[in-house]
């Protein structure tokens, strides 16, 4: 397995990083599309912000999905008909972590094609991470299964924690 990961500390340029490399995989000569994570609304403003100054007019806005982490895999809940509606208000972290835990036992027991046609469903053909270093291992556990390491492109920003406390190794299992 083939897992890219940038390594820097706050301001070294991983984003931008991150985005140079959606661009490659997305650019008008290839047919990929690439989904960037992160985990909160602000980054997502800030990253799109970035892209549209980036690369004004080069890309097709449908091969570069700039979204939360959180939305994506609710969305992934959707396609198996995980109830979502209580992740919410005061509820959501507790709520979210028992759903993604019946999602990553979903996942957990598919096959390869069935993996293929999630991903398919999903519409996006490589994950880029950003803030990778304090995921949750079953967000990490769900995305190597569907997607493969080969197509994710991880950013760890070391000790900068916002999720959690504990560095998340993306290169093995939980």
């Amino acid at each position: 397995l083939y897992l890219s990961t940038l390594y820097g500390k706050a301001g070294t340029g991983k984003t931008f990083i991150l985005l140079q490399a959606a661009y490659q995989l997305a650019s008008k000569d290839r047919s990929t599309s690439c989904v960037l994570l992160t985990y909160n609304l602000a980054l997502v403003s800030d990253i799109r912000r970035l892209v549209h100054f980036l690369f004004p007019e080069n890309i097709d806005e449908d091969k570069i999905l700039i979204t939360t982490l959180h939305k994506f895999f609710i969305r992934m809940m959707d396609v198996y008909e995980i109830p979502t509606q209580s992740i919410c208000g005061n509820a959501f972290d507790g709520e979210y972590k028992k759903k993604l835990r019946e999602l990553h036992d979903y996942v957990d027991a598919m096959d390869d094609n069935d993996a293929k046609e999630l991903k398919n469903s999903l519409g996006c053909d490589y994950v880029l991470v950003d803030e990778a270093q304090d995921w949750d291992p079953l967000e990490r556990n769900i995305l190597v299964k569907v997607y493969g390491a080969e197509r994710l492109i991880v950013a760890d920003g070391g000790q900068q924690f916002i999720r959690s406390n504990k560095h998340l190794d993306w290169g093995g299992k939980e």
